[in-house]
């Protein structure tokens, strides 16, 4: 039985999520953003960080966009 995980509440968790669920591996991901994959992989596995210029660049190219819950 396979288990499907939830979708994390933070920010790097939602990117990492929809990075390893967007259909592309992290070559393509690396063609389309100009992030190299070896940094998106350390990203994806929790090993490292990513600089605001490429969580804007991912966001983007996931069509993610960040907005404020209403209380």
């Amino acid at each position: 039985m396979s288990k499907t995980r939830r979708m994390p509440d933070t920010i790097t968790g939602r990117l990492r999520w929809h990075l390893e669920h967007c259909g592309a591996n992290l070559v393509e991901v690396e063609q389309e953003t100009g992030i190299h994959n070896s940094m998106l992989s350390r990203f994806v596995r929790g090993e490292r960080g990513l600089h605001l210029d490429n969580i804007d660049i991912l966001g983007e190219y996931l069509g993610l966009r960040l907005v404020r819950d209403e209380d």
